[in-house]
């Protein structure tokens, strides 16, 4: 269910089609959610019933199907039924060392029996006795795994499962019976969240027939900017994904650009493209000033301008999620905050907020304008005109000229100093220094 080509869905068929719809629903939208073509997204790990209904009318009767959606990752199952334990043996002698026991797909796994007085097998049953104890060896879990194991005993007991030099001793769970002799069957099962071997240790002896490794899956998802994507970055706050931004940087133009995860610039490149990348650094009166940018943090938001080509992105495989929370760059009457979804602004809100054109001009949204995800917006007092506002670079005083030349024929006089703040139109009134009028550099 993880693989690139995985399971999206199925379809159902009406026939003949002009007599109604087909609605879809998951019983478990956690795990799973359907839109109205039956497409599936995958959230978490866990099980749905994905329905597909036909309401009916006077001709057709109504309708119904359905399938159970399972989603989960790897798992390893050792057990009796497939005789996982045979090259442990059936000596009463002292059972110390390595061992390799067998999964259900026959795959060897290397277990090692620590301290203790025997550890054998019988009737293909796994016995541990009291002080001690069988490990795992072979975990690779980024996002954790659960394991599940089934003894038989006359009654509850102390069991323990150790991972990371913690001791978890799992409630146990009633489940079955296997003789009058070994008694009744328990179930335990302990969440691990990490790569973390674990080890076996109950108290006293245990006849155990099953153990269950189920490793959490690391997700395949795709960030589309004309969808919803909160609700699967939530579902995976803190986890390892793969991930697929589908977003598009325009070359030579600035682009606003927010994702929850880090991404690493190298030599000034963004995934192999020459490009400007900056974050916000400080108000100087009317001027946004931004700074040279040295790597991409999850939920800050930037200004990139790829030099000569686009950029697209491509998958980034093993990074970290850190979920929905953005980050505010700014103070209560001016900042700049990312959204990672399509987010429509309202018509107070058109008067509060101001978008960054590609030639770094702001602009009011019109009311009810849309914008698409993993981009970024300002705030500004109620007072501040769009027309007010610019940007500015700290570390690049030529770029200041470029992006102030998109304004100058409205108001050619506004003075600015070198590094961008705003000090009004009248020359007499200026200290000795250089300034930018105009778009040109003047010195006094």
């Amino acid at each position: 269910m993880n693989e690139e080509d995985s399971f999206a869905g199925a379809k159902a068929i009406l026939s003949p089609v002009d007599n109604g719809e087909v609605t879809y629903s998951s019983s478990d939208e956690n795990v799973a959610t359907v839109d109205n073509e039956g497409k599936i997204c995958l959230y978490n790990i866990g099980e749905t019933v994905i329905s597909a209904i036909y309401a009916g009318n006077e001709t057709y009767a109504a309708s119904s199907t359905y399938y159970r959606l399972q989603y989960r990752g790897e798992r390893i199952v050792f057990s009796s039924e497939f005789n996982s334990f045979k090259n442990l043996g059936t000596s009463e002698s002292y059972n110390k060392g390595a061992y390799y026991f067998t999964d259900s797909l026959s795959n060897p796994y290397r277990w090692d029996i620590g301290e203790g007085r025997c550890t054998t097998v019988k009737n293909g049953v796994l016995e541990i006795k009291r002080q001690s104890q069988a490990k795992f060896h072979e975990i690779t879990a980024p996002n954790g795994y659960k394991v599940t194991a089934i003894y038989y005993h006359k009654s509850p007991i102390r069991f323990t499962i150790k991972a990371n030099n913690k001791e978890m001793e799992p409630k146990p769970e009633r489940c079955g019976k296997l003789s009058e002799k070994e008694g009744t069957g328990y179930k335990v099962t302990a969440e691990i969240n990490s790569n973390a071997t674990f080890a076996i240790i109950p108290n006293p002896n245990a006849y155990i027939s099953r153990i269950q490794i189920d490793i959490n899956p690391i997700f395949n998802i795709t960030l589309d900017e004309s969808e919803e994507n909160n609700k699967i970055i939530d579902a995976h706050k803190g986890e390892i994904v793969n991930a697929l931004p589908m977003r598009t940087l325009v070359a030579d133009k600035w682009n606003t650009f927010c994702l929850p995860f880090n991404i690493s610039l190298e030599n000034g490149k963004l995934c192999g493209v020459e490009a400007e990348v900056r974050e916000y650094d400080r108000m100087e009166g009317d001027v946004m000033m931004f700074k040279e940018a040295k790597e991409i943090v999850a939920g800050r938001s930037y200004l990139i301008r790829p030099k000569g080509e686009n950029i697209t992105f491509k998958r980034f495989d093993n990074i970290r999620l850190t979920g929905p929370e953005l980050e505010q760059s700014g103070d209560e009457s001016f900042y700049m905050i990312g959204t990672y979804s399509n987010r429509t602004f309202s018509e107070e809100e058109s008067s509060q907020y101001l978008f960054l054109n590609a030639n770094a001009e702001f602009k009011h949204p019109k009311p009810g304008t849309t914008m698409k995800g993993m981009r970024a917006y300002f705030y500004c007092s109620p007072d501040v005109q769009a027309s007010q506002m610019k940007v500015g670079f700290t570390d690049n005083s030529t770029d200041i000229k470029d992006i102030e030349q998109n304004n100058m024929q409205t108001n050619s006089q506004r003075i600015h100093t070198i590094n961008g703040t705003y000090v009004g139109t009248d020359k007499a009134a200026l200290p000795k220094g250089i300034y930018i009028i105009g778009g040109k550099k003047y010195i006094k």
